[in-house]
C-alpha cells in the first residue's frame, strides 16, 4: 500500500509544479509615488539622417588634476543645433599632438592602453531634440600605479549614418573633446624652453603685425605657458599690451607648439578684402588686403617709426614660476601716405612759388608805369 500512495503523491506534487505560476500585480493607489526606470538604450532612428551632423560642445577641452587611485569626475554639455533629434553616442580615444600649430590628431588604441578603461560616462548613448542641450557626467578612476599624464578624446558620433548609394560619396565627422589628465607623481619634470620669438615681417607699411612664439616642452607632463607682448616706442613704455597664448593652449611632453598674436592697435590698419564674407586672393593664392581708417581710434595711434616687442611668458615647475623672455623690433613707414604727402607739399610750393612770381611781377610792372 506504501507504494501506490507515494506514486499518488509524487504525480500530484509533478502535475502542479509543471503549472505556471501567476503573480498578481500590487494596486497603486493613485497618491502613490513610483520611481521611474532607467532609460532604455535608444532605439536606432527611424532613418538615417539626410543631413550633416550640427553639435555645439562646451567646454571645448577639459584639463584635470587627481593622485594614484583616487577618481575625479568633470563634465560637458552637447547641445544640437539641428532641427531634427538625434540619436548620439560617445567615443572614446587617445590623441597626440601634430604639427607646431597645436592641430590635434586622434591615434588608434593599442592594446596595452589601460587608462583608455579608467573612463565612465553618465550615458554612453542618448537622444537630442532640436535645439535641446545635455550634460553628460564622466569619472574617471585612475589606478594605483598610475602616474603623468595621460590625454583623452571623447568623440560625438551618430549611432547611424547615411550609407552611401551608388556613385555617391558620404563625408563624415564628430566633434572631439579633449582631455587632459595629470596624475601626481614625484618623477614629474616640468620645463618649457623658448624656441623662437618672431614677427612676420620687419618692415610694415601699415599694421597688423603678426608675432610667432614657438615654445618646447622638454619635460615628461603637459605645461600651459602665459604671458604677455609689451609695445614699445623709443621712451614710451607700454603703448601696447597683447596676450600671448590667450586660450592657455598646453604644449604636450616632447613636442613644441608655435602660438600667434597681432598688433593691430592702429588709426591706420590693412583688412582682408572680402565678397559676401568669402576673403579674397590673388592668382597666387595670396590674400587681397585693404587699407582703412578707424574712426574708432584716437589720432594718437597713427603707428609710425620704430617699435620694440618685448616677450614675457611664465609657466609653473611645480615650485615658483620660471620666466621666458625674447625681445625684437620692428618699423612701421606707410610709404605711400608719406609719398602722397611729400607731393601734396610739393605742389602746394609750387603753386606758391607761382603765384609769389606772377604777384612779384604784377607789382614790378605797376612800378614801371609809375615811374
Amino acid at each position: 500500500m506504501k507504494k501506490p500512495l507515494i506514486a499518488l503523491f509524487l504525480a500530484i506534487f509533478i502535475h502542479f509544479s509543471s503549472q505556471p505560476l501567476h503573480a498578481q500585480s500590487p494596486t497603486i493607489e493613485p497618491d502613490q509615488e513610483t520611481t521611474p526606470s532607467a532609460t532604455p538604450t535608444p532605439l536606432l532612428p527611424p532613418e538615417p539622417p539626410q543631413s550633416g551632423i550640427s553639435l555645439t560642445i562646451s567646454p571645448i577641452s577639459l584639463n584635470l588634476n587627481t593622485d594614484p587611485g583616487q577618481e575625479i569626475s568633470s563634465q560637458f554639455k552637447v547641445k544640437n543645433d539641428s532641427n531634427i533629434t538625434e540619436y548620439l553616442e560617445i567615443g572614446i580615444s587617445k590623441f597626440q599632438r601634430s604639427g607646431s600649430g597645436g592641430e590635434m590628431s586622434l591615434v588608434a588604441v593599442a592594446p596595452d592602453d589601460e587608462f583608455l578603461s579608467w573612463v565612465s560616462f553618465s550615458e554612453d548613448q542618448f537622444t537630442l531634440d532640436a535645439n535641446q542641450t545635455k550634460t553628460i557626467n564622466l569619472t574617471i578612476s585612475p589606478s594605483e600605479d598610475a602616474g603623468l599624464g595621460y590625454y583623452y578624446a571623447f568623440t560625438i558620433n551618430r549611432i547611424q549614418e547615411k550609407e552611401a548609394e551608388e556613385r555617391e560619396t558620404i563625408v563624415t565627422g564628430a566633434p572631439a573633446i579633449p582631455l587632459l589628465l595629470e596624475v601626481n607623481n614625484p618623477s614629474v619634470k616640468r620645463e618649457l624652453q623658448l624656441i623662437d620669438f618672431s614677427a612676420d615681417r620687419t618692415f610694415y607699411e601699415y599694421l597688423p603685425t603678426t608675432f610667432s612664439i614657438k615654445v618646447q616642452n622638454t619635460g615628461n607632463i603637459h605645461l600651459s605657458p602665459s604671458g604677455d607682448i609689451f609695445i614699445d616706442q623709443g621712451a614710451k613704455k607700454d603703448i601696447a599690451v597683447i596676450r600671448a597664448n590667450p586660450g592657455r593652449s598646453n604644449i604636450l611632453p616632447d613636442t613644441d607648439r608655435t602660438f600667434t598674436s597681432s598688433l593691430d592697435d592702429a588709426l591706420i590698419v590693412r583688412v582682408p578684402k572680402t565678397d559676401e564674407g568669402a576673403i579674397l586672393t590673388d592668382e597666387k593664392g595670396e590674400t587681397i588686403y585693404k587699407v582703412i581708417l578707424d574712426p574708432d581710434q584716437p589720432v594718437g595711434k597713427f603707428r609710425i617709426g620704430k617699435y620694440t616687442a618685448h616677450l614675457l611668458l611664465v609657466y609653473d615647475n611645480g615650485q615658483r614660476d620660471i620666466p621666458l623672455e625674447a625681445q625684437l623690433s620692428f618699423w612701421v613707414v606707410p610709404v605711400r601716405l608719406i609719398l602722397a604727402l611729400v607731393i601734396t607739399m610739393a605742389v602746394l610750393i609750387s603753386i606758391g612759388l607761382l603765384v609769389g612770381v606772377k604777384m612779384g611781377k604784377k607789382r614790378s610792372v605797376k612800378t614801371n608805369i609809375k615811374q
